[in-house]
């Protein structure tokens, strides 16, 4: 047998439980890390998530039609293009299109990617007469100089359920265009818009079903804290994945008083990976 003296072996073998202590401390360790930096991950939602949609929506495209009393029925006029929304696999919004509220006819067109790492917006020429077209201010003077290679960047904020908390939709030139607040409570979402010198524009409150789906909505004038404007919906179709196919808006504002009168029709085609 080899000699192996006694120091070396009680070395050896105290090394050996000490590196065996630390594989086992360290393995939950590991473990639990791996886990809170998944959760992390999972916590914030997509942004087809966060508009609402379930499964792996590819396209969402939506049409309107106002709804008229004939005779004591209620009645559809011809339908005509909304919006379009579509997403890749991963959830994330690749481009958006909104139509004329009265023609149905193209008003914006929107595409979304990526650059230097960051999510911005790009706009497609458009021919309407009806656009409104954003203009620089010519108080702000001199004039940064603009990125050519997109329209705006966003940057998001989320809160501990993965909700977007906040969004900051940023000119090309590094400005500020619009902060977007948002504060959830159970069944509720209120919507703050900020403009880029800090002042409130636009306030809103949404009251969400238990599946998420918002069933009213109250536009406030910012002034007085007071409503100006009412809308709840009605669903009644929904795909096989839970996405609604058919609700009625149902509308209050300055000219209807507080008697809600149902407004138009909006139907939605889905489609999924």
């Amino acid at each position: 047998l080899r000699y192996r003296p006694m120091a070396e072996t009680l070395i050896a073998e105290t090394k050996g439980m000490y590196l065996q202590t630390i594989r086992l401390l360290t393995a939950p360790v590991a473990f639990v890390l791996l886990l809170a930096i998944s959760g992390l991950a999972q916590k914030q939602k997509t942004d087809r998530e966060t508009d609402g949609l379930k499964g792996l929506v590819e396209s969402v495209f939506t049409e309107r039609a106002d709804l008229k009393r004939v005779s004591r029925k209620l009645v559809e006029t011809k339908r005509r293009s909304a919006s379009e929304y579509t997403y890749d696999k991963a959830g994330n919004r690749l481009t958006w299109k909104s139509y004329d509220y009265l023609t149905g006819d193209l008003l914006d067109s929107v595409i979304y990617r990526r650059i230097d790492g960051e999510k911005v917006s790009i706009s497609q020429d458009v021919a309407n007469p009806n656009k409104i077209t954003a203009m620089p201010d010519p108080e702000k003077t001199p004039q940064k100089p603009f990125d050519p290679r997109f329209d705006y960047k966003f940057t998001y904020k989320y809160d501990n359920d993965g909700n977007v908390s906040e969004k900051a939709m940023i000119q090309s030139n590094g400005d500020l265009w619009l902060r977007y607040v948002y504060n959830y409570k159970p069944g509720q979402r209120e919507k703050l818009v900020y403009s880029d010198d800090g002042s409130l524009n636009q306030k809103y409150i949404y009251k969400l079903d238990d599946k998420g789906n918002e069933i009213e909505m109250i536009a406030y004038d910012v002034a007085t804290d007071k409503p100006n404007g009412k809308e709840t919906y009605k669903y009644l179709r929904f795909d096989a994945k839970g996405n609604w196919t058919k609700r009625i808006v149902f509308a209050a504002d300055d000219t209807t008083g507080p008697v809600l009168k149902p407004r138009e029709a909006l139907y939605r085609k889905l489609t999924y990976y």
